[in-house]
């Protein structure tokens, strides 16, 4: 059955299982409940029928069990259900084993947690048929008349454990079958299985549809596994190799180079800024010569609003059949004369006049638009609350629940069913701690694990023996005192301890040696590269199994040796309880980690420096997981406490100002997740970074604390509401006066009612989870449908669109991004300005070292696909019409949601910008813009968004976001590269215009440099300023000498030869003293201008105004002629030799070199800049007068 592990879903031989198990289980319920109920033996002495029986505490109770039959004439039929009952064994060890494996199959093909238990389950299926052979023969013996107090004692003792067991799997196979059915409704079984495209045939495709020319690679050529398919790029197999070489000579060989145009990231300015530019493109003649549109963040706002525009005219064209292409009728359109003197400008442009305040249109404490804004952010709280409240009031009632379990006190009955059953499932979860850590110690090359699953599972299966144990003794203690069990000997107690601990490490390595040796025997006939260690490893796995049962009674010596403290009585005093199970686990592993200190100094002469450095490693896994448990369950069980000693209100304020301070600052350009290297902070920023690193954490502390305190108060108050929850003991004599009731609500609470309301909890958290969309419901949506409303609005005729009349919305204006290209949906092919959104994949939680400042990789959206070289791409559209699949689920990405992904700037995870507090708490009050995607590697491509939600959230929360998950986090490309600029070498553009229009108020150039230094360190292809760049502040003494624009040189020669260096145009905005007169005035009134803050979204008319205009007067200062300058003239015939495409690009790169060499032009009488002591001194000149852009200020005027 081991071969169902590749495909679950798919193979025959496992619909054929899963009809066998069914028929096995309907066969099982049909014949055995009524055995098992008891309900054919049930008696005044068997209320359980035989279940009775197999828990008889005595010999004493047995015997009249039996008599009981015997006087119904029921013990014959007895004896033949028990020989039946062979069968039964043999049939549930087969199936529920076999569910348990299959469930864990399903579990981690569909990414789901609890994958891990599939194996141990099974076994202790496999141990429950073997227990219930051995209880089936003291039954026998029983029922024959032999009942003795050793034949009671040892069906108990294999009672208890067997159905523990059994529960558990047959807890675990009914999840299994849930996740199928789950995974069967929502897809089609007939539906195709698809792979990834890899980069080479992604550019493929791009070749093919914006060039028109043959497909460049060869179909031999192509990848034949999903791995090489995917992750070419980093592999670089030969074929590979040669097949991206051909496809990167094919593009360098072409008449007409590529060209691309770049619109940064930058909010609304940049939007603003933009638009300005593709006016003055468009009025030159060059906005028709490039071959892509890429765009970041803000630039791609103005960037859909192009792509909405000419899609609309492409569909335009198709009614009325006039051969003009989309892209010709909008140049046309920006460039025609006015319709008449009342209206200077085409309706969309006045379109974005009327909404350039997207987010709230009409500002003002009473307008509609801004309380929209803040109902919708309160629902969407509530929504997010739901889920991660319950959640985690679920996580913090675990120190709590344990705090009641290790004060019970179990009857008598019960003590024996317990303490055996929790004890069995700690030793199964330690065996499988010790044979998982054999299998990853460095002398096995043959099942090495990601480390990441070292920490998952062998941690988490070490915690989990730990707490079982701490447990058992704590009830055992408990017994004891109250005279329910005998205390055993100190030295009986030593030797069990050690037995066990023996036991255990000679199980773990004997299955361990066991996996090795299969191993080595599949991967036989592969030489092993020589080593530098010495080869001690057969003489080593001998001495140290020596020295592990050697040093196993050291740990039980030590670990009796503190049970008999105080502290391992927790029933001997109210407070040892609380200690107990805040320092337990601690102490517990702490020992484990002296008796592995005391193992590797007595085998230090076989032990190498690698088997030093793993286990060095784990240590400090464990160390975290210790620390990690204090911190948390100290703030559970002792803050409260601490904080009834600070006044409510102050508390309260510490919450609250702490929270505002984090979210604030913990997205503020001026805090700094990462530190600048070479760049010194100033005093503001580094007292800025200080106080979120003091916030953020105090604030995590103090939500930790309230959570208990209102887990406390809901106790109470369910207490005193219902009398039959409240316990009888009262407070502690040591605790003071207790204004919450915390103290006595943590001693006194049942643990039946703990254990309801965690269980509650968690299940409200579940079902939300199911229900609510992860997407859905952050502040995307909102976000994103504003943006709709103003760009992809405004690229609509007035008279097409149908805005609902009371939320001036709609829903036909966003478009789906595979219909973007014309190629897509008619046969016309438009060969120019192919959009590319760029977008990034967040790795905050990554593995590759090198990325570890970046935290991200790039993500690009475009009509023909969406991925990265990496993860590999998907086609947004796949399959026939009637099994069509589409990438993010039916019916696809659309430009809107690809702009606002690709402006989602403020996101819990952000690339170099993410921190691990601030990423939490943005995560609780839902300041989230970034979108969940399916990994385009995996079968989920296809998913509108993760369910349950629950994990992707904690990734999202705790910074764990990666490329291996089935869904990847995106946000604001800017948190990778702010210009695009990168997906434009890796498609070998040979002439690129950058517009930078982010925020760079100093004017040090750190998008530009970080975007160099990426495209260098990944694509080893280095860009160089041999000129410099003459770009200055508008306040430097040498502005008047600066230009617009910067030229460099794109050195592809040193990756692909000696083909064609290309060249880089970079723009910026500045002022140099020859702008236009109310831009200049503006300038005067707005000393931030034209670098003002990202913050501010809300622009007015002069600010818009002047962006626009701004964007503009460059692209006309540096083309310097009229229009169509760079067009061919009407009658002008066509040459092979050099297309008017090239002929363009490199007419414009030749005026560009001319502009640069020009001298300064002398600034404009009366508009030269004022200095500062003057502009401060006249803060009111004129209507553009524009406030400080502090937080106070933009408040205010949202509110008007």
């Amino acid at each position: 059955m081991w071969f169902l592990v590749g495909e679950p879903f798919r193979t025959a031989a496992f619909r054929w299982l899963l009809l066998l198990l069914a028929l096995a289980v309907l066969w099982l319920w049909a014949v055995e409940p009524a055995r098992l109920a008891g309900r054919a033996y049930a008696t005044p002495e068997a209320p359980w029928g035989i279940v009775s029986l197999e828990l008889a505490v005595s010999a004493t109770d047995a015997d009249a069990i039996v008599r009981s039959w015997d006087r119904q004439g029921l013990r014959d039929r007895a004896i033949r259900d028990t020989w039946l009952d062979y069968l039964f064994v043999l049939l549930y060890a087969t199936f529920l084993g076999l569910g348990c494996l299959l469930t864990a199959n399903l579990l981690r093909a569909q990414g789901w947690p609890g994958g891990l238990l599939g194996t141990p389950l099974a076994r202790g299926i496999v141990l429950a048929g073997a227990l219930d052979i051995v209880e089936n023969v003291a039954l026998l013996v029983m029922l024959g008349g032999a009942v003795s107090d050793f034949w009671a004692a040892l069906a108990r003792v294999c009672a208890i454990p067997k159905f523990v067991l059994i529960a558990a799997g047959a807890a675990y196979t009914l999840l299994g079958g849930a996740v199928w059915i789950r995974s069967w409704w929502r897809r089609d079984p007939a539906m195709p299985p698809s792979t990834a495209l890899c980069v080479c045939e992604a550019l493929e495709a791009e070749c093919a549809t914006l060039h028109a020319g043959p497909n460049p690679g060869c179909p031999g050529s192509r990848p034949t596994h999903e791995h090489e398919r995917v992750a070419c790029n980093l592999e670089h197999p030969a074929s590979h190799r040669e097949h991206l070489g051909r496809i990167y000579g094919h593009i360098h060989g072409l008449k007409s180079k590529r060209t691309a145009l770049c619109l940064s990231g930058g909010g609304v300015r940049s939007a603003t800024f933009n638009l300005g530019v593709l006016q003055g493109l468009a009025w030159h003649g060059l906005l028709d010569q490039f071959d892509y549109l890429s765009t970041v963040s803000g630039g791609g706002y103005t960037g859909g609003w192009l792509s909405a525009w000419i899609h609309g005219e492409d569909c335009e064209d198709e009614r009325d059949r006039s051969g003009r292409s989309g892209l010709r009728r909008v140049i046309d359109k920006l460039n025609a004369r006015p319709r008449s003197q009342l209206t200077p400008e085409p309706e969309t442009l006045s379109h974005l006049r009327e909404y350039s305040n997207y987010l709230t249109p009409k500002l003002g404490l009473l307008s509609a638009d801004t309380w929209t804004v803040v109902a919708t952010y309160v629902r969407n709280l509530t929504l997010n609350w739901l889920v991660l409240v319950p959640l985690l009031l679920a996580m913090l009632a675990i120190p709590r629940l344990w705090v009641s379990l290790v004060s019970l006190t179990p009857p008598r009955e019960w003590i024996l069913w317990l303490l055996g059953g929790t004890l069995l499932v700690a030793e199964v979860l330690a065996m499988q701690a010790i044979i998982y850590l054999g299998r990853n110690l460095p002398w096995d090359a043959h099942s090495q694990e990601h480390g990441r699953r070292v920490w998952t599972r062998s941690l988490l299966w070490w915690l989990g023996a730990a707490v079982l144990f701490i447990t058992a003794w704590a009830l055992y203690r408990n017994a004891v005192a109250a005279q329910r069990m005998t205390m055993l000997p100190g030295g009986l107690i030593l030797v069990i301890f050690s037995l066990v601990g023996a036991s255990l490490s000679a199980v773990g390595w004997f299955e361990y040696r066991r996996r090795r040796s299969r191993g080595q025997a599949e991967s036989a006939g592969g030489p092993r590269p020589p080593s530098a260690q010495p080869d001690h490893t057969h003489d080593g796995r001998r001495l140290s199994l020596v020295l592990i049962l050697a040093t196993t009674p050291l740990g039980a010596v030590a670990i009796w040796g503190i049970s008999r403290l105080p502290i391992g009585a927790p029933a001997d005093n109210p407070l040892l309880p609380s200690l107990y199970v805040w320092l337990a686990v601690p102490l517990f592993i702490s020992l484990f980690l002296l008796a592995l200190a005391v193992l590797l100094g007595l085998s230090s002469s076989v032990v190498t420096e690698p088997d030093l450095e793993w286990w060095a490693r784990f240590g400090g896994s464990l160390f975290i997981a210790n620390v990690a448990w204090i911190v948390l369950s100290g703030l559970v069980l002792f803050g409260p406490d601490a904080l009834s000693w600070v006044p409510g209100i102050a508390a309260s304020l510490g919450v609250t100002v702490s929270g505002l301070i984090t979210l604030v600052l913990g997205s503020s350009a001026k805090t700094r997740a990462t530190d600048d290297k070479g760049v010194p902070p100033s005093k503001r920023t580094t007292a800025l970074d200080y106080l979120v690193k003091l916030a953020a954490p105090t604030f995590a502390a103090l939500l930790v604390v309230l959570l208990s305190l209102g887990t406390s108060t809901a106790i109470a108050g369910l207490q005193a509401w219902s009398p039959e929850t409240t316990s009888t003991c009262g407070p502690p004599d040591f605790v003071p006066e207790d204004p919450f009731r915390h103290v006595e609500t943590m001693y006194c609470s049942p643990f039946r009612l703990v254990l309801a309301l965690a269980g509650l909890a968690f299940l409200i958290g579940l079902v939300m989870s199911y229900s609510v969309d992860v997407n859905k419901f952050s502040l995307h949506s909102m976000y994103r449908n504003r943006l709709i409303r103003t760009y992809l609005g405004a690229a609509r005729a007035k008279a097409r669109r149908r805005p609902n009349l009371f939320t001036r919305f709609d829903p036909d204006d966003d478009v789906s991004m595979a219909r973007l290209w014309p190629g897509t949906t008619t046969g016309s092919r438009r060969h120019k300005l192919l959009h590319v959104v760029n977008i990034a994949l967040n790795l905050v939680g990554g593995d590759r070292l090198a990325w570890q400042e970046r935290k991200a990789e790039p993500f690009t959206i475009t009509p023909l696909h969406a991925g990265n070289y990496d993860v590999g791409y998907r086609k947004l559209e796949e399959g026939a019409d009637d099994r069509k699949r589409y990438y993010g689920g039916r019916p696809g990405v659309s430009l809107g949601t690809a702009v606002t992904i690709s402006g989602a700037a403020a996101s819990p995870n952000m690339g170099y910008n993410s921190s691990p507090i601030v990423s939490l708490l943005m995560t609780l009050f839902n300041v989230r813009l970034g979108w969940w995607l399916g990994n385009p590697r995996r079968e989920e491509f296809d998913d509108a968004y993760p369910a349950p939600w629950v994990k992707p959230l904690i990734a999202e929360a705790a910074g764990r976001t990666d490329n291996t998950s089935p869904y990847v986090y995106l946000s604001d490309g800017g948190h990778f590269e702010n210009f695009g600029l990168y997906e434009m070498i890796l498609r070998r553009c040979h002439l690129i215009v950058v517009i930078d229009a982010t925020t760079d108020p100093s004017y040090r150039f750190d998008s530009l440099s970080s975007s160099v230094r990426q495209i260098r360190i990944d694509l080893g292809i280095p860009i160089e300023f041999p000129d410099g760049i003459r770009i200055h502040h508008k306040d430097s003494v040498r502005a008047q000498e600066g230009k617009y624009c910067a030229v460099g040189t794109i050195r592809y020669s040193c990756v692909d030869g000696k083909d064609t260096d290309g060249r880089l145009i970079y723009v910026k905005p500045t002022l140099v003293g020859n702008e236009p007169s109310d831009v200049a005035q503006y300038s005067r009134a707005s000393p931030a201008f034209p670098q003002e803050p990202l913050g501010d979204q809300f622009y007015g008319e002069s600010q818009f105004e002047s962006y626009r205009m701004l964007g503009w007067h460059v692209v006309k200062t540096i083309c310097g002629h009229g229009p169509n300058a760079f067009r061919p003239r009407r009658g002008q015939a066509w040459s092979p030799v050099e297309p008017w495409g090239q002929f363009a690009a490199d007419r414009f790169a030749e005026r560009v070199e001319e502009y640069l060499a020009a001298p300064a032009e002398a600034p404009k009488p009366g508009l030269e800049p004022a200095p500062p002591s003057v502009r401060a001194a006249e803060p009111s000149r004129g209507r553009a007068r524009r406030p400080s852009k502090g937080f106070r200020a933009t408040l205010a005027r949202i509110l008007g």
